[in-house]
């Protein structure tokens, strides 16, 4: 099933760049999250590290120059931190919402470089679009399939 949604993600992210020219935040996030809807407060969770990346990248582009694939790297290394201590506060401070994590360690990475790309508004848009479309063909295809 994940193969499944990873590749409608993947096809999803391409029509709706190719329709709007809008991408819902990296060509495998929609699949993934997809997988998560029945669990919203770690999509919550995702959004928040990713909105967090976002504002880190901004704020070291003040004194950084930042752009390309330097701007990229930056963004995935400062995802994979603040998911790394995302988890440490989650599991250890906030005992009570452990229900709060993250979706992988690449997938706010991905959001927030569209985020800088497109903008939050856009990105969260076409983002959940996508992510539905992917999971009303997985329900589909389980009805169907398995």
């Amino acid at each position: 099933m994940h193969e499944l949604a990873i590749a409608i993600g993947i096809f999803g992210g391409l029509l709706s760049y190719e329709l709007m020219g809008l991408s819902p935040g990296g060509i495998v996030t929609p699949g993934y999250l997809a997988l998560f809807v029945d669990q919203p407060m770690r999509i919550l969770g995702t959004l928040i590290v990713s909105m967090a990346t976002y504002a880190g990248v901004r704020l070291l582009s003040n004194f950084m120059l930042l752009f390309g694939r330097r701007r990229f790297v930056v963004t995935m290394l400062m995802s994979f931190l603040l998911r790394w201590g995302w988890d440490l506060l989650v599991g250890q401070v906030l005992l009570t919402t452990p229900e709060l994590r993250v979706v992988g360690f690449i997938v706010p990475g991905l959001i927030a470089n569209d985020f800088e790309r497109q903008g939050v508004c856009a990105t969260v848009c076409i983002l959940t679009v996508v992510t539905t479309f992917v999971r009303l063909i997985l329900i589909t295809a389980g009805k169907l399939f398995f």
